[in-house]
Formats: structure tokens, C-alpha cells, sequence
């Protein structure tokens, strides 16, 4: 990357990961280095380490060599008060001519959205900018918009021909909610006749309807995942208690 692209980039990993990568660190031992091992056992997926190791250069917290500089180490042993005062410091120092143009304390993001156009990947202005406001968040650096937060989200169901997810009758309970099978609620609202589902896994439609698609992809990937191991589990425990119940019954016919 050339002097100029270096300008003009802007990093874009998820603002969730860069918290929880900064908040584990605070409760351990400084490592020489920062490496895709350590980066895993915090809970960092393999296709976001590479966004992680792109914004911690571009915040100038680790060199070149992916090895922590005095400013993470100080984040690291600060106490909570001096944790925001430092980080909003690097943020600032970091996005010194964004914070030249835009005020996210009064601008709204879509003002914010529209300072980052410049800047590369293109594609991503939109988690550019998510990133920008959770860091700003982070550092008590006060906004006008709340940057989304990602969850698990699932997918729904069933869909009708309009693209609506819907539950049978059968699933709902008596307060418009039903259990989707793995201890979860999923909200719904009675719409032309259909149970309508609004929210799954403490989601919102609207916030499904703002999400990438391959973040989508991802996330519900990892609860598929999930739901298979305790499938899995659940299934194993009842074919061994049946083993078990068959097993005495052959003993007491022997008896």
C-alpha cells in the first residue's frame, strides 16, 4: 500500500471485537506479540483477524511487527478513568482530519457516512463508519447515533411469497411469543390474519434489515453451529437413556 492509499484508508473491523480484544487485554499479561493464536482465544473469527490486525496498525497500537506499542500497553494497566481519557486520545490522533470535518457528538451518521466516502475500501464505508462511532463510544467521546450492534441473528423459519417470516399458530403462546426450539423467544404481532415474527434471537427486523449479507451469512452460520452441537447432545442423551431403559427391561426378563 503506497503513502497516498495509506491516507485515504479506513479500518472496518467489527466495533465488538476491537472491545473485546482491548477489555481482554486488560485482564491479562501483556504478550511480546499479538498473533492470530491469541487473537482466536479471545473469540475472534479467522475471516476478522486480518480487519482486527488492520485497525490496531491504523491506531498505531502495534507495529509493524504485530508487536504492542507503549500506547496499548497503556491502555492495558490504566485504570477505567485514564482507559477512556487514553483511548479517545489515540482515536483522535488516529482520525485527526475526519475529526477536522465531522463533530460525532452533533452530526448525525449520515453526515459521518458521507465524510467517509474518500476513503478506501469503498465498499465498506458503512462499517468504516460503524467502526469510527464504537470506538468514539468506547472512549466516552459523545454521538448523535448509536452504531448498530451485531448479535446472533437467525433466520426465520418460514417466509411467505412476500418475503415475511411467519410461525404457525400452533408455536405461539398466549402473549404473541413463541419458542423456537432452543430456549429462545421470538416476538410476533398478528398481521392480515398471520402470525407475524418481528424479533428472533433478541433481534429486530430492522436491525436483520441493516445487516450485511455476508455478515448475515456469518453469524448464522455460528448459531446453525451452536444449534447442531446441542441437538447433538440432546439427541445422544435420549438414545442412551432409551439403551439404558432397554437394557433393563432385557435384565428383569432374565430375572
Amino acid at each position: 500500500m503506497t503513502q497516498e492509499n495509506e491516507g485515504l484508508f479506513r479500518p472496518y473491523a467489527p466495533p465488538a471485537n476491537m472491545q473485546a480484544f482491548l477489555h481482554r487485554l486488560r485482564r491479562m499479561n501483556m504478550p511480546q506479540g499479538i498473533t492470530r493464536d491469541l487473537l482466536k482465544t479471545i473469540g475472534i473469527s479467522e475471516n476478522i483477524i486480518p480487519r482486527l490486525f488492520a485497525t490496531l496498525r491504523f491506531l498505531e497500537l502495534i507495529t509493524d511487527r504485530d508487536e504492542p506499542t507503549d500506547t496499548l500497553r497503556g491502555l492495558a494497566g490504566s485504570t477505567e478513568d485514564e482507559y477512556r481519557q487514553l483511548l479517545e486520545k489515540t482515536i483522535r490522533s488516529a482520525y485527526a482530519d475526519d475529526f477536522e470535518r465531522i463533530d460525532p457528538s452533533r452530526d448525525p451518521q449520515e453526515r459521518v457516512m458521507n465524510a467517509f466516502q474518500r476513503y478506501t475500501p469503498r465498499s465498506q464505508h458503512s462499517r468504516q463508519v460503524m467502526l469510527f462511532l464504537g470506538l468514539c463510544r468506547e472512549a466516552g467521546i459523545p454521538t448523535v447515533d448509536v452504531p448498530r450492534r451485531r448479535g446472533m441473528r437467525g433466520k426465520p423459519q418460514s417466509q411467505t411469497s412476500a418475503g415475511r417470516a411467519v410461525q404457525p399458530r400452533s408455536m405461539q403462546g398466549s402473549n404473541g411469543q413463541s419458542d423456537n426450539g432452543i430456549g429462545a423467544k421470538t416476538t410476533q404481532v398478528q398481521r392480515d390474519g398471520l402470525y407475524v415474527a418481528t424479533q428472533f434471537l433478541g433481534i429486530t427486523l430492522e436491525d436483520a434489515a441493516h445487516m450485511p449479507e455476508e455478515d448475515y451469512w456469518e453469524v448464522w452460520n455460528a448459531v446453525g453451529t451452536i444449534f447442531l452441537r446441542r441437538a447433538q447432545r440432546v439427541y445422544m442423551a435420549s438414545q442412551q437413556d432409551n439403551a439404558g431403559e432397554a437394557d433393563d427391561a432385557e435384565a428383569k426378563g432374565f430375572r
